[in-house]
């Protein structure tokens, strides 16, 4: 898997609602990305079959991840607790692209999310030693649909496909990055995507771009998004 990939987020000109489905015409012309590499700790584990597009306006970036799992979970239902603890996909994305603050969005199968705006990822007990949570009005305004909402345990072992749309709007990073937010044509971020499930019977970590150790908070490994 090459390091640094690109991926070509396409502008939209009819916005994706958190209804649409992968397989509905609005996503029909966005890149597919494939979550494909695991990291060792994943090696008993059954791998899931991992996708996700992003789509954007002026106002808006969407995503939508699509997940051929083999066992399910989902306990966390309040905003920003740990959910990665469940059956988890996440977008980590850099507005600075090779320095800088970056945000993070992880979101459980059963619709629970988590976003925090982290400026010095240096890991503590308690979380990083420069970080803040978005608020549960800023975490409101973010858009977040999974197709299997709601709380599942015990744990599901069976083959299922779930989906998970969201839509973010740059009004809300801008009141973290404390500057303007702008998407327009030949933007450059930095992002990764990931699938984990940390508290399953057989845990996972995959990611777009691979990275060492078994930390996702790490930017350096993150990949290129280019605006079209």
């Amino acid at each position: 898997m090459a390091l640094n990939a690109k991926y070509l987020v396409k502008k939209t000109t009819k916005p994706p609602t958190l209804d649409a489905l992968w397989e509905d015409s609005v996503w029909a012309n966005a890149e597919t990305v494939k979550i494909t590499w695991a990291h060792s700790a994943s090696a008993n584990a059954p791998r899931p079959v991992v996708q996700a597009k992003l789509q954007y306006d002026a106002e808006n970036i969407y995503g939508i991840f699509k997940v051929d799992d083999v066992s399910v979970r989902a306990t966390h239902t309040v905003f920003n607790s740990d959910v990665c603890q469940d059956s988890c996909v996440e977008f980590f994305f850099r507005p600075g692209y090779d320095r800088g603050p970056y945000f993070n969005l992880e979101m459980s199968i059963g619709g629970t999310y988590l976003s925090s705006f982290i400026r010095d990822w240096t890991r503590t007990p308690t979380g990083f030693v420069d970080f803040t949570k978005l608020s549960a009005e800023d975490g409101a305004r973010l858009g977040v649909r999974s197709t299997r909402p709601g709380v599942i345990d015990p744990e599901e072992h069976r083959p299922q496909t779930w989906q998970m749309r969201f839509q973010i709007p740059m009004a809300v990073l801008e009141k973290y990055w404390g500057a303007p937010v702008e998407l327009h044509s030949g933007t450059k971020w930095s992002a990764n995507f990931y699938k984990c499930a940390d508290k399953l019977e057989h845990p996972h970590w995959m990611a777009w771009q691979p990275l060492e150790p078994l930390n996702f908070h790490q930017p350096k490994f993150f990949g290129t998004l280019l605006f079209e």
